[in-house]
């Protein structure tokens, strides 16, 4: 599945991404890991990114029981809406995710701060800033390079 939706006159046109949607992400042309959208409102646009990495862009259970890769980012969702991340499973259950417990970083080394989705912010250390994400949204290449590090610090790059 592409993303693509086709339409009553036979013309094809994208869905929007929706949290639930699980999409693809070639990997320096090795592969393919997986994330998933939580949530989508206003400037945030989070995705969770799994321990799995594939061959082919297809999707099974597996990769929603992988553990994560790296912490929730929150993402530019271009490469989604334009089917270069494509989706290859939508409406999964993202119920039981705990949103409110989620805290990014903002702020320059030396003065950041965390701040979670209802607004809320308090200083933190560069320790603690070091376990979370950037508040700011995180473009494709930053993500895909950081995924597939990831993934193979776990070893798991030749697999299928």
């Amino acid at each position: 599945m592409n993303g693509a939706r086709v339409t009553k006159n036979g013309s094809s046109r994208r869905q929007a991404p929706r949290a639930g949607d699980v999409f693809a992400i070639p990997l320096r042309a090795r592969g393919y890991g997986f994330g998933r959208l939580l949530y989508l409102d206003g400037r945030w646009r989070l995705a969770e990114f799994f321990a799995c990495f594939r061959k082919t862009p297809e999707f099974s259970n597996d990769i929603l029981e992988a553990h994560r890769a790296m912490p929730v980012h929150n993402i530019v969702t271009l490469p989604i809406e334009s089917g270069d991340w494509p989706v290859v499973a939508r409406n999964t259950d993202v119920s039981s995710i705990d949103l409110e417990s989620l805290k990014f970083y903002r702020g320059l080394k030396g003065a950041r701060s965390s701040v979670e989705l209802n607004g809320t912010s308090e200083a933190i250390t560069e320790q603690a800033a070091a376990n979370m994400a950037s508040s700011m949204p995180q473009f494709p290449e930053y993500i895909s390079d950081v995924l597939f590090e990831k993934l193979d610090e776990l070893g798991i790059t030749n697999a299928d």
